[in-house]
């Protein structure tokens, strides 16, 4: 065995990203990162993403903190070490517009992000939490019907999942992305299906 996952080489799978499915999950990636203009404000947010960077360099968690001049060689307890590890690796793989993508719509609550969201050409929502329907609607500024499509969308997991399209005064629209082995391979963190 070749111990190659599911899906088959890495160059089969990139092959198929070149299928209708997988041109239009790149192109919806693509857009989602396009309205990514303003700069990250939570200062703490640049040091969790170098511990992430010195984390993946070194293959180890850190022992000490490296940042604090202060308490040199102080005992540092890495409680967040894989949320900075996933920045790290995303921001390696798609820049910061790939962690802005990644996260909870809820995690823009705060005026810089609330503006980041409104400032956005086009939206794309998955099924949500029913608890974050609200703040959603209004942060997009969605109507009322616009809210009750997003909470009826579904997701069944391998097989689909549907959206809503938002895009500005153009309109919006459901849209079902089927999902094949190796899109879910790739965007997931299931494993295999």
């Amino acid at each position: 065995m070749s111990g190659s996952p599911a899906g088959g080489t890495p160059r089969r799978r990139l092959g198929r990203l070149s299928t209708p499915g997988g041109i239009f999950l790149v192109a919806a990636l693509l857009l989602c990162g396009l309205p990514v203009t303003s700069a990250i404000r939570d200062p703490d947010f640049w040091w969790h993403l170098r511990s992430g960077q010195i984390i993946l360099d070194n293959h180890a968690l850190l022992s000490t903190d490296p940042y604090t001049y202060t308490a040199t060689g102080h005992h540092w307890t890495m409680h967040e070490w894989l949320t900075e590890v996933m920045f790290a690796g995303l921001n390696h793989l798609g820049g910061l517009a790939l962690i802005v993508m990644s996260q909870q719509l809820s995690d823009f609550n705060t005026e810089y992000g609330k503006a980041l969201v409104r400032n956005s050409a086009q939206q794309l929502l998955l099924a949500q939490n029913p608890q974050e329907i609200p703040f959603i609607a209004e942060t997009v500024e969605l109507s009322e019907r616009e809210a009750a499509e997003l909470g009826r969308l579904k997701t069944i997991k391998g097989r689909h999942a549907q959206m809503l399209w938002l895009n500005g005064a153009r309109g919006h629209g459901k849209v079902t992305l089927r999902v094949g082995p190796t899109e879910y391979w790739a965007f997931t963190s299931d494993g295999l299906v």
